[in-house]
C-alpha cells in the first residue's frame, strides 16, 4: 500500500505540472478562460499530492517524490 501511495504522490505532482504547463501555454495565446481552468486543475492536483504526503507523514512514513516526467 505504501508503494502505491508513493507512486500516486508522484502522479499527482506530474499532473499538477502538466496542467501548469497547459495554463502557461493558454496564457501565451491569450485564452484566459482556459488558462484559469488549467491553473485551477493544477492547484487541485497539488492539493491531492499534499493530502497523500500528509497521510504518509501521519503514519510515520517519509514521502518519496519520484522524478517528474519531462
Amino acid at each position: 500500500l505504501i508503494t502505491a501511495l508513493q507512486n500516486q504522490l508522484t502522479l499527482e505532482r506530474q499532473n499538477a505540472a502538466a496542467y501548469r504547463a497547459l495554463a502557461d501555454s493558454a496564457a501565451n495565446v491569450n485564452w484566459p478562460g482556459t488558462e484559469n481552468f488549467m491553473r485551477q486543475a493544477s492547484s487541485e492536483e497539488q492539493e491531492h499530492a499534499d493530502k497523500v504526503a500528509a497521510y504518509l507523514v501521519d503514519r510515520g512514513v517519509r514521502p518519496l517524490y519520484g522524478p517528474l516526467a519531462g
